[in-house]
């Protein structure tokens, strides 16, 4: 069918480095909103503006609807450079647009026109994998019913795509779709930000509930491509014919998360640099902390471990656009084996980003714990992150193993 391209686009002359310098410019006033933003669950209205005015929206959108279809690897810079800023608003801002991709390789074109076409002039949607209620087959569609946790990015959001039970299955080998839905047909659940939780506050990760709400068929796609043994194509890419829509979904995945957390090491060693240039060492001979060779060897160590960590996830990125191009021209398929690779070596970015965070928390002082002091929230925040699924780093490793010695067909 034909595409709609009369839509809001942000310019189409920007460039992957337009994108990120816009990013890193934002990083002050980033910082200047971290504890309005953990106050608001999501970051404020002014960098949602300025977020959507530089096309940061519209940077993984396909171009047939106002998009950039800039590269997975300039995508996860930028989410780097926002994190920097405040790692809450980098997941927040991450997981909401990352979706942009996801929808854009599994729904069809139909729908596609439909949702990227918003009055607000942008497609953002939250999404969360766990199953979370249910969807009855009506006539031309489906009733949601669901109460879904944990949909990041929530906030400015035009949709939220839900993961639902179909009614009527097998109850021991049940079936789940992927439900878009939008705005109208929810409401976000004043479940985040303040002290409801820990930490990642402003990543505006609220439950979303949706009651008794028609969804039509086309908006619901099934949720086998997460178990698919290999992808050559996909609606999305034979949409757009561009392999960056071929939704290879763990790569992917852990991308969003490995550079939120490298942005956050990267913070935390911004926020060090403040604290050992303005305050001495406690003991004789007194003086300024980044004067200590011990201090300057924990900074020295945690820039190493975000330096590494950034290599891996651009690489592993680089990489992946390589695989996606070859597989959808009829080379080598994206297989599983591949996308198992990817996401084993981005958690390690991953871990090494949180534990870069970790070491200069425990040299930063006491002092630093307090409340409202920005490295305080950074170690929040990274303990946030290693309590997600996939942050369970000895559980993946075991699974990657098994896979690799042929005992097991994936890691989930």
């Amino acid at each position: 069918m034909s595409i709609a391209t009369e839509v809001y686009t942000p310019g189409t002359n920007l460039t992957a480095q337009d994108l990120i310098a816009a990013a890193r410019d934002m990083r002050e006033r980033l910082r200047d909103q971290q504890e309005a933003a953990e106050e608001l669950g999501g970051y404020t209205q002014e960098i949602h503006e300025e977020m959507l005015s530089k096309g940061l929206y519209h940077l993984l959108t396909p171009k047939a609807f106002g998009g950039l279809e800039m590269s997975v690897g300039t995508f996860a810079e930028v989410v780097m450079e926002i994190a920097q800023g405040d790692p809450g608003s980098g997941w927040c801002y991450s997981l909401g647009h990352g979706h942009a991709l996801s929808t854009a390789a599994w729904w069809p074109a139909d729908v596609q026109e439909e949702i990227y076409t918003t009055p607000r002039g942008y497609f953002r949607a939250s999404q969360s994998m766990p199953p979370s209620g249910t969807a009855k087959k009506v006539d031309g569609g489906y009733i949601i019913n669901a109460r879904s946790p944990y949909q990041s990015g929530s906030p400015y959001s035009t949709h939220a795509t839900v993961h639902v039970m179909l009614e009527g299955g097998d109850e021991k080998n049940p079936t789940f779709v992927h439900a878009i839905v939008p705005e109208a047909q929810y409401s976000r659940v004043d479940d985040w930000g303040g002290d409801a939780i820990l930490g990642m506050r402003s990543s505006g990760s609220n439950s979303v509930l949706v009651e008794n709400q028609f969804v039509p068929e086309k908006y619901v796609v099934s949720g086998d491509w997460l178990q698919l043994p290999e992808i050559s194509t996909s609606p999305g890419a034979e949409l757009h014919q561009n392999s960056l829509y071929l939704g290879v979904p763990q790569t992917f995945l852990m991308t969003e998360l490995a550079a939120v957390m490298v942005g956050t090491a990267y913070a935390a060693i911004d926020e060090y640099k403040e604290i050992i240039t303005s305050r001495t060492t406690i003991l004789p001979p007194r003086m300024l902390r980044s004067q200590d060779p011990q201090h300057q060897r924990d900074i020295g160590t945690a820039i190493m471990m975000a330096d590494s960590a950034k290599t891996i996830v651009l690489a592993v990125n680089q990489r992946a656009a390589a695989w996606s191009e070859e597989a959808f021209r009829g080379g080598q398929p994206f297989t599983r084996a591949m996308d198992i690779k990817n996401f084993g070596e981005l958690i390690q970015a991953a871990d090494l980003a949180s534990e870069a965070v970790e070491l200069l928390y425990r040299s930063a002082g006491a002092s630093a714990a307090k409340k409202g002091q920005r490295m305080q929230r950074y170690m929040r925040d990274a303990q946030m992150y290693r309590t997600h699924n996939v942050a369970q780093y000895a559980q993946i490793a075991q699974r990657i193993g098994a896979v690799n010695v042929g005992e097991a067909k994936s890691i989930y």
